[in-house]
């Protein structure tokens, strides 16, 4: 049997795996599952006309992460997109698919952005692989270490992990910060209280997402901390709660110390009232803070040096472009500046050490 054949046979028995555990539900307990044939309605004549060759991404995935970000997907000239809809999201301005091998088998996406729930991500990267295209695979890499244990090194160089927090302006301008002083110690101070998900949501089962708020946001922190400040030594678990009915953790309190001897004090969350995500970053003569507000889209940097203060705004999309634009470099065979399946397994063993605390 050909590569596309099994990966076809092995991804419709994920596809029914996914309807038995209401993977892809946001909204409610059991979703209702539709399939849509139909194509996307396409104005350009060079569109029209498009070949299967022309296809430049396929997207696994149609949940939350799609959504947030579609503006930076629709910026690729043809989109293929293959998912299990839910009862919110919907994307018609991709070329919908019933399957990922109808897709591949049909337009042969030049990448493959894969955005599914945590829990299908090994099983199809395994088989995802075989196709050897670029993949950008939404982070976590995977439930746990042993997950990513068995795959070939050299089939792993074809995989990035969408970890957008280092694309940020928050984590350019400590970046920026630390490359004059790379050796001076300074401190970091993260809240992060994120909306709660949804008593049903797969994020909080641990079955599906691995954990509870670690996982979900605490992946992105961990990834930006060492991307900004440098490798960690070590993480204290000061504090935590765990989620209602489930067996996940709602609420973390980290001590974290780093090789270059620099701190940080992590606070992560689902929020039980407003959420509020907050970094503050301090070295001799120099603070750089970032808040966001719930009650607006947009957020907040603020950079002081000595007796100079400069502030702009931030927007979701500063992230996500560069991502796409370095994931596009990273097709085309380009060296890019994109987090590697090595330091997705890295992101792993820093949440397992924290969940041997627990």
């Amino acid at each position: 049997m050909t590569a596309a054949g099994r990966f076809a046979r092995h991804t419709v028995k994920l596809l029914q795996d996914v309807r038995r555990k209401d993977v892809f539900s946001c909204s409610r307990a059991e979703p209702v599952i539709r399939f849509q044939s139909t194509q996307r309605s396409i104005s350009c004549d060079k569109k029209m006309h498009a070949t299967p060759s022309e296809t430049d991404l396929l997207i696994i995935g149609g949940g939350e992460a799609v959504r947030m970000a579609y503006d930076a997907l629709s910026t690729y000239e043809q989109v293929a997109i293959s998912y299990l809809p839910d009862t919110t999201n919907s994307f018609p301005s991709f070329e919908f698919f019933e399957t990922a091998e109808i897709a591949i088998a049909t337009r042969n996406p030049k990448a493959i952005y894969l955005a599914t729930p945590v829990a299908s991500h090994s099983d199809l990267l395994a088989k995802l692989i075989e196709e050897k295209k670029p993949i950008l695979v939404e982070k976590p890499l995977a439930l746990n270490l042993t997950q990513v244990a068995g795959f070939n090194t050299c089939d792993t160089k074809r995989v990035a992990v969408a970890f957008r927090k280092r694309f940020s302006k928050v984590a350019s301008a400590i970046k920026s910060s630390r490359g004059h002083k790379p050796n001076d110690h300074c401190t970091v101070q993260i809240i992060w209280l994120a909306p709660h998900p949804g008593p049903n949501h797969w994020k909080i089962k641990k079955e599906i997402a691995g954990g509870g708020v670690l996982m979900d946001i605490g992946s992105h922190v961990l990834d930006l901390l060492e991307h900004t400040i440098g490798k960690i030594s070590a993480i204290h678990l000061i504090d935590y709660e765990l989620e209602p009915r489930q067996d996940t953790e709602s609420y973390l309190s980290l001590a974290v110390h780093f090789e270059n001897n620099s701190d940080a004090q992590v606070i992560l969350g689902w929020a039980k009232e407003e959420p509020f995500q907050q970094i503050v970053f301090s070295q001799p003569n120099e603070n750089i803070t970032w808040q966001k507000d719930a009650s607006k889209p947009e957020s907040t940097l603020i950079l002081t040096s000595k007796n100079t203060t400069r502030q702009m705004i931030c927007h979701r999309n500063d992230e996500y472009f560069p991502m796409f634009k370095e994931f596009r470099e990273f097709t085309n065979g380009t060296p890019a500046d994109l987090p590697t399946w090595n330091d997705g397994v890295r992101n792993l063993a820093l949440i397992s050490k924290i969940y041997e605390s627990l």
